[in-house]
């Protein structure tokens, strides 16, 4: 826990001791409310009769028995019905200030266009586009058009705009000033820190869509997880995630990400610097498989983030930001030889290599499904001596058992 028990076990207390003065004051109105219910009738009867009393006026038996079956009858629906609309009120109240400060949200000015049907050579075209995050401005004046299934390549140094560039095109920042349009039906995004919820690995990839068997396969292979698969054993893609991916390797969970963006099969996909997390030679075998102009996505609109630079040398276009503005941009995509000498090193790797290796013992060491051990036979002695012996029993439970062994020793 990194030391953390104190600090955790005084916000436990304290928020506890919190729980307990609610309850407290719940419990004060509820006993009020049963004592205002029992008490009602003779303080309204004393009240009624008293004043009838007090002014001189006769006290007729008749007026009497209908006076109390009046107030007998008025009683039980006032007194169930009070303390619900206290209730309703008080949860009205609650969920008025909620829709308030909702409504008093500020606006997120998004003026993108998206057209659903493909018209000219563009699927997304910005024009002297400016973003910010709230009030603070993060990219400038951006003229960039990305044409239909050619991979866009994104350089710069931290900070320059980069994930804020696939935030604007996703929608998720504002739209200060100029134009972005999109002409594109569907997109998917890996983000730069992967997502990974508790579930099966298959789960995580297919994330409730429906299962094609062929793609699935096609993407697995392409993202290197089918050496990972093996290695998990007979339980394979099935196997349990823990909360946030903890048993699972930084470049498993890139690549996992990855195949979940893969197997959406969507017009534009946004890749956040997908290849961090694996090693180099890991890396080059996922951008030719997955990203590349050969790969499972070339007639798919690409914008891949990155700092491995070198991969950019096979992308149809690349521009370099700084300070939110795009400074360079490349159209053109450099001559074969230049890309083969390259490559040439990455590609001598052993195919059959990833970046994370496991065994089905390590599998099994780290999976949340564990086998279950079982013991066959009689109880052993020793446990029938903790179990009576324990707290708060003690030596009252030791001879409580001796008793126990005595009756059915008679029995």
């Amino acid at each position: 826990m990194y030391n953390w028990e104190k600090a955790m076990e005084k916000l436990v207390q304290e928020t506890r001791l919190s729980e307990l003065q609610s309850i407290s004051n719940s419990s004060r109105l509820r006993a009020l409310n049963s004592g205002i219910s029992f008490a009602s009738l003779p303080l309204i009867s004393l009240a009624t009769f008293g004043g009838d009393w007090l002014i001189g006026k006769q006290l007729i038996p008749a007026n009497i028995f209908t006076a109390l079956s009046f107030f007998s009858l008025v009683r039980a629906p006032v007194m169930s019905l009070l303390p619900l609309i206290i209730e309703k009120l008080s949860e009205a109240r609650v969920a008025a200030t909620r829709i308030d400060q909702f409504m008093r949200l500020e606006i997120l000015m998004n003026r993108r266009e998206k057209e659903q049907n493909k018209k000219g050579d563009h699927a997304i075209i910005m024009e002297d586009a400016s973003f910010s995050w709230k009030d603070t401005p993060c990219l400038l004046s951006l003229h960039l058009k990305v044409k239909y299934g050619t991979l866009l390549g994104v350089k710069g140094a931290i900070g320059a705009g980069k994930s804020s560039l696939l935030a604007a095109i996703l929608g998720e920042i504002n739209l200060v000033s100029g134009t972005i349009r999109q002409c594109v039906r569907s997109i998917s995004y890996a983000p730069q820190s992967s997502w990974i919820f508790t579930d099966t690995i298959r789960s995580n990839i297919l994330l409730g869509k429906p299962m094609d068997e062929e793609r699935y396969k096609s993407v697995i292979k392409a993202c290197c997880l089918d050496i990972d698969l093996q290695n998990f054993g007979e339980i394979g893609d099935l196997m349990m995630i823990g909360d946030k991916g903890v048993n699972l390797s930084g470049g498993q969970k890139a690549r996992i990400s990855l195949a979940r963006a893969l197997y959406a099969d969507a017009d534009l996909y946004l890749l956040d610097d997908p290849l961090a997390a694996v090693d180099p030679k890991v890396a080059k075998k996922i951008f030719d498989q997955c990203i590349g102009p050969r790969s499972l996505l070339r007639q798919k609109t690409r914008i891949l983030v990155t700092h491995q630079v070198h991969f950019l040398d096979e992308a149809d276009q690349t521009i370099r930001l700084a300070n939110g503005h795009i400074h360079e941009l490349y159209s053109e995509r450099p001559d074969e030889d230049q890309q083969s000498n390259t490559t040439t090193e990455a590609d001598s790797s052993d195919d059959d290599e990833t970046d994370f290796k496991l065994n089905t013992a390590i599998a099994d060491m780290n999976s949340i499904v564990k086998s279950e051990t079982s013991t066959d036979g009689a109880v052993k002695w020793n446990v029938w001596f903790q179990l009576f012996t324990a707290p708060p029993l003690r030596w009252f439970g030791f001879i409580l058992l001796i008793f126990l062994l005595l009756g059915t020793q008679a029995l």
